[in-house]
């Protein structure tokens, strides 16, 4: 999937570079990292502790949210542009977007003293990481100032979010002071379907020579991303694989506007079929600094004071 769309990127590049007149054609390469700027809750760290004798019980719980946004991360891409005048462009960016990650994790503690049994302790820990990528186009329009050496810019633009992949990874593990360690570890992936926001940015670019100039730009996009499918691709059990033990109605899970139901729990006939599930919308939205590269093509001297 990767491969073609990279693909379908070097021909929309390729069509509209056979489009342009090479004097104002501008190509730039960057790198950037996103914050995350608005923000959804991924879940709650909850912390348990117990303690029994045979007279006292004592609990404690600590409660904490995580929020976050998918757009936080690494960006990289590069984009193809055309200077119509002086002042005013347009730019077809082409980037992928490298998620970080967020953990949720559930921790519990007991201890257990019953004289003249011996004390016993277990522990228990569930941590749930979530991450996503994901392919960007990005056409934008650019204002710049047109000024030699230092020339300030704006941009502004759509964000087309395709090819996105979230990844759900979760491990569980138990253990007693008189049993060993058990751990059982599943992973999901959510795909499918096709994001649109909106970005603009302000920055400035630095003329090194007359064709080669540095930039930088602060960044704002606005994107939600709704998966439209869900598949278990790892579950295993002390290292054994049971995924081949499971139904399909707990492997797979279609992301629907909305669907009906007879009985909150499956039939036996729906076993074999897709779970379905509502469809539940997660931000990207970021704001971050990109750096990079601009090389302009054409009649330098003409030109010299262009974006």
């Amino acid at each position: 999937m990767k491969k073609r769309l990279f693909i379908l990127s070097l021909f929309v590049l390729a069509l509209a570079l056979s489009q342009t007149k090479a004097q104002g054609l501008f190509i730039k390469v960057q790198p950037g990292y996103g914050l995350a700027l608005s923000s959804s809750n991924f879940g709650v760290n909850v912390t348990y502790t117990n303690t029994q004798t045979i007279t006292t019980e004592t609990e404690s719980f600590k409660y904490e949210n995580v929020k976050g946004s998918y757009g936080n991360g690494l960006n990289v891409g590069a984009s193809i542009g055309y200077m119509f005048n002086e002042y005013m462009g347009a730019e077809l960016g082409i980037g992928y977007h490298i998620g970080g990650s967020y953990e949720v994790f559930s921790k519990g503690n007991s201890t257990s003293t019953m004289p003249p049994l011996p004390t016993v302790t277990s522990d228990t820990n569930r941590t749930t990481t979530y991450k996503a990528n994901q392919f960007r186009l990005n056409p934008a329009i650019i204002i710049t100032s047109g000024s030699e050496g230092l020339a300030p810019y704006l941009k502004f633009g759509l964000v087309l979010g395709i090819g996105t992949k979230v990844s759900v990874s979760q491990e569980y593990t138990s253990k007693t002071s008189v049993t060993a360690e058990s751990k059982s570890i599943s992973e999901w992936e959510q795909s499918g379907g096709m994001s649109i926001g909106l970005n603009g940015a302000l920055g400035a670019t630095y003329s090194i020579s007359d064709n080669i100039s540095l930039f930088a730009e602060l960044e704002i996009i606005s994107m939600s991303y709704a998966p439209t499918k869900q598949s278990l691709v790892k579950y295993t059990i002390d290292g054994v694989d049971k995924l081949s033990t499971l139904k399909t109605y707990s492997i797979e899970t279609e992301y629907v506007s909305d669907y009906s139901a007879t009985s909150q729990f499956p039939t036996p006939s729906e076993f074999d079929k897709p779970k379905q599930e509502l469809k539940q919308y997660v931000p990207f939205s970021s704001f971050g600094i990109n750096v990079g590269l601009q090389i302009k093509f054409g009649d330098s001297g003409s030109h010299r004071r262009r974006h």
